[in-house]
């Protein structure tokens, strides 16, 4: 792409770098089922459950017994799973 040549190639770091098509970036993880107009942005590592903003203030997981859970964005999680280093993976 074009993209790709004007960036990716112009330095040894950037020609090193391993480029995934956008199909499987972080923003393939859609909408939020309870709040539809929502992107998921965080996965909880307890529940293994994509979350949205809406989600963690005021929805589904806002209560006491999420307070303490862990939470990861979903662009971190997309990296370690392509790492093959999730902390999911290993629960």
């Amino acid at each position: 792409t074009s993209c790709d040549a004007a960036h990716h190639s112009e330095n040894e770091f950037f020609a090193r770098h391993q480029r995934f098509s956008m199909d499987r970036s972080p923003l393939q993880f859609g909408l939020c089922r309870h709040h539809p107009d929502q992107r998921y942005d965080s996965v909880c590592l307890q529940c293994k459950e994509l979350l949205c903003q809406v989600c963690n203030k005021v929805g589904p997981h806002a209560s006491r017994e999420h307070a303490k859970h862990t939470l990861i964005s979903t662009m971190e999680a997309f990296c370690e799973a392509m790492d093959g280093t999730s902390k999911s993976d290993a629960a």
